[in-house]
């Protein structure tokens, strides 16, 4: 499906490189294919489950990514199997919190992108 297990993680994070958080909203939410929404769903209720994380639910991720993967990924998707659940998928993600170190951050993400 284009991710193989064991490749490489996404970069995200709940804040973007102003260290501002964004919560799924319905205007957010309108735009997705109804696929995407259930998805989100799946996703946000395998947050709620899990103590660790249940914190992240109904966040919007930033993508800490240099090589546009998500882009080309959702691209395909939404052009090819824009009407099969089992393209519409969530993937393994490295979540990272950059607040108060962004300059860092960057740099360290222009190595991983390498």
């Amino acid at each position: 499906m284009g991710y193989r297990e064991g490749d490489r993680a996404l970069y995200v994070s709940p804040f973007n490189n102003l260290e501002e958080a964004l919560l799924v909203s319905d205007d957010i939410m309108s735009s997705w294919t109804p696929l995407w929404q259930e998805a989100n769903e799946e996703f946000d209720s395998m947050l709620q489950n899990d103590p660790d994380l249940a914190h992240l639910a109904g966040k919007m991720f930033f993508l800490w990514e240099g090589n546009h993967r998500l882009t080309a990924w959702s691209r395909h998707i939404n052009k090819h199997h824009s009407l099969d659940k089992d393209w519409h998928i969530y993937v393994d993600c490295i979540v990272v919190d950059p607040r108060n170190y962004t300059v860092v951050f960057f740099n360290a993400m222009n190595d991983v992108n390498w």
